[in-house]
This record gives structure tokens, sequence and C-alpha cells, in this order.
């Protein structure tokens, strides 16, 4: 099941990272999943604004939310999910004399949520439906 929102931004990256996770809800808790997806790119994005180069600065991001938040468990679920969330949160390309960064991640994060919630009610109908049967 692929949810396409090619109206947001990065629409195309992030219909490949959900393509790829989306079916795989069921493995862990998606409100921590998004809590800690959220917590990297906004500190992605500070580190962005503090001049660090944009793969330094994810590198930075990553290393600190790993401490402070249990993404642990889905590197060892998802082998690649380090590098599949650099890959998305790289493909934007931000000028930082641009005031609307902070609401581009915003609109990245919203993506990203809309898909896996709209994921889950997916899998809730079908186990509904399933049960009914």
């Amino acid at each position: 099941m692929v949810v396409k929102i090619s109206t947001y931004v990065g629409g195309e990256d992030i219909d490949k990272f959900v393509e790829k996770y989306g079916e795989n809800l069921e493995t862990f808790d998606c409100l921590d999943y998004i809590a800690s997806l959220s917590a990297l790119l906004n500190l992605y994005r500070h580190y962005r604004i503090t001049n660090l180069h944009s793969e330094e600065a994810f590198e930075e991001a990553w290393e600190y939310v790993w401490l402070f938040t249990d993404i642990s468990i889905l590197s060892i679920d998802f082998p690649d999910f380090y590098d599949d969330v650099k890959r998305l949160a790289l493909s934007f390309e931000l000028s930082l004399k641009n005031l609307d960064e902070q609401s581009t991640f915003s609109s990245l994060l919203e993506a990203i949520e809309k898909i896996f919630f709209e994921a889950i009610e997916e899998l809730e109908r079908e186990a509904e439906e399933t049960d009914a049967a």
C-alpha cells in the first residue's frame, strides 16, 4: 500500500520512504517514531542555520537525537533507516536566507505523519474487514 502525496514538499522522496516503512507500522510505536523524526528534523534545521555543512549537520543531529530518544530499535529492525532518513532530509535544498525553512520542515513532517496515520487507518480497516468476514 502506497499513498501518494505529490502535492507535498519532497513528495517523491517521502513516497519512497513510506513505501519501504509503511508496511512495517505494527513493528514500532508510530507516535514515538514521529516524535523522534520531528526532533531529528528540527535539530538538523537548527544545525543548518548554524552554518554546518548539510551532511555534517544531519550527523550531528542524529547523534544528539540518538542519545535522548529511542530510535535505536528502528536501526536494529531496519538497518537502512539511518541512510533513508538522511537521504530524505538532505533532499531538501534550503536557502539559509529563507525564513520559511521551519515551515518547510514542518510540511515534511506533516506529510510523513499524514501518510503514516492514513496507513494505520488502512491497516485497522483491513483488520476489521477480516474480523467481519
